[in-house]
């Protein structure tokens, strides 16, 4: 049987956010929009491109340890950690990624708390009751300070300190940050790169709707937007050229943009 729907793929590391923005092999990134134009091209399928943080985080909040969350606690500012071989974390905002950032290494002057990925051999002889204490006490440092600095509503804790927080769960208890385990061990990366890959594909359609609606080919994005761009975008929408955008004109922009269907207005 020949696939022909979306192709989702999730790939250790980090991967670019911006279009046009290289791979930084200091920094060990790699080019988002790269990858998703070679394995188009090599199998005609719409493709989207996420980082395993990315998407082990997604599907966690979608259906592992975010099921179990408060509505509040899941549609507020969660954050993904991933601690096994290194440390990667994502961040999500009303069940949306928003972020993604390497976390091998994190300092601003209060200290240095990098070695946090130094997990004890399960099964080796560092196995031991000191050894865990020990990297949870790291893993506690490095989350103080990812708490102190973007004031997550929850954190969740993937990969092996995941697999295994019942032996570093209560070095934890210091944060003021509510911190579960994740529930979906590695079949995470599966889920969370096809569920990313039809939001971010249906973002891409939608983008594209707009742009044909305002008759713009590029420069939709927000961070790429000019004030000029903005300002042709609501004069289209404003027809009445009253400066506000009345009820009936935000129906007819919606609907020029196909996001809802034709309605009366009373």
């Amino acid at each position: 049987m020949e696939w022909t729907g979306a192709i989702g793929i999730s790939l250790p590391g980090l991967v670019t956010r911006v279009e046009g923005e290289r791979g930084d092999g200091a920094r060990g990134t790699m080019a988002r929009t790269d990858i998703e134009r070679a394995v188009k091209q090599a199998t005609g399928c719409e493709t989207s491109i996420s980082s395993g943080a990315e998407a082990c985080g997604a599907a966690e909040l979608a259906y592992g340890a975010g099921v179990e969350l408060s509505g509040g606690e899941a549609k507020g500012l969660v954050m993904f950690c991933m601690i096994g071989g290194r440390f990667s974390t994502s961040l999500y905002d009303g069940g949306k990624v928003v972020k993604n950032f390497a976390g091998e290494k994190l300092s601003d002057g209060d200290g240095d708390v990098s070695g946090i990925s130094t997990l004890p051999d399960i099964g080796g002889a560092n196995d031991t009751d000191e050894a865990w204490t020990a990297f949870g006490e790291r893993v506690r440092e490095y989350l103080s300070e990812l708490e102190r600095k973007y004031k997550p509503d929850v954190i969740i804790l993937g990969g092996k300190a995941g697999q295994n927080a019942d032996k570093i769960m209560d070095k934890l208890t210091a944060l003021n940050t509510k911190v579960v385990p994740g529930t979906l061990g590695f079949v995470a990366g599966v889920k969370g790169a096809a569920l990313l890959a039809k939001q971010q594909i249906g973002l891409r359609e939608t983008l594209a709707q707009v742009r044909e609606a305002v008759g713009v080919q590029t420069g939709v994005s927000p961070q790429f937007v000019s004030d000029e761009q903005l300002k042709s975008v609501f004069d289209t929408f404003d027809t009445s050229k009253n400066g506000v955008l009345e009820l009936n004109e935000l129906v007819d922009a919606t609907l020029a943009l196909n996001v809802v269907e034709e309605r009366s207005v009373d």
